[in-house]
């Protein structure tokens, strides 16, 4: 489109794990948890982004006028088991062959909330370079990541989440 269209500006904004304050949201629920399904022997790296940093960045595109791919991403990154910690959460390891299977087995029997596909993201790293968007537009996320994490606990107190298992 963006090649038959030179007259549209065509960007695509490539969201990274954005944890939404929202109950039903993936990142949410897992994070919300005493115990968190971890793959045993991987320490992925993550960068969450908050949701009104990723607006932000979203009309700070439009305004510039952006075009093709350009990465948002949250302030910061830190390990799974560190934030884990600093959630007051452990890590539940699972072997990487076996977890799948029970995470599936689990999910198809409806015990948990997790499928077993979502098992990666808990695998690999989640980071991305902002260089471009920072380039563009000068926006740099407003929430570190910290606070992201600062915040997500207090909503999960305040829903009641914490005493829950995966």
């Amino acid at each position: 489109f963006a090649a038959e269209h030179p007259e549209i500006a065509v960007c695509i904004a490539r969201l990274g794990a954005m944890v939404p304050m929202a109950p039903d949201h993936f990142w949410t629920r897992i994070l919300s948890r005493r115990l968190v399904p971890a793959v045993l022997g991987y320490a992925p790296l993550l960068q969450l982004l908050h949701p009104d940093d990723a607006v932000a960045a979203l009309v700070a595109l439009w305004r510039v006028g952006a075009r093709g791919p350009v990465n948002v991403v949250g302030r910061g990154y830190l390990p799974l088991s560190h934030i884990l910690t600093r959630l007051g959460a452990a890590p539940l390891y699972l072997p990487a062959g076996v977890g799948q299977s029970l995470i599936g087995a689990l999910w198809q029997a409806q015990l948990i909330e997790m499928p077993a596909h979502f098992l990666g993201y808990l695998r690999w790293p989640w980071l991305c370079d902002d260089h471009r968007l920072r380039s563009l537009t000068g926006f740099v996320p407003r929430h570190d990541l910290p606070t992201v994490l600062n915040i997500l606990a207090t909503s999960a107190r305040g829903r009641g989440d914490q005493g829950a298992t995966p």
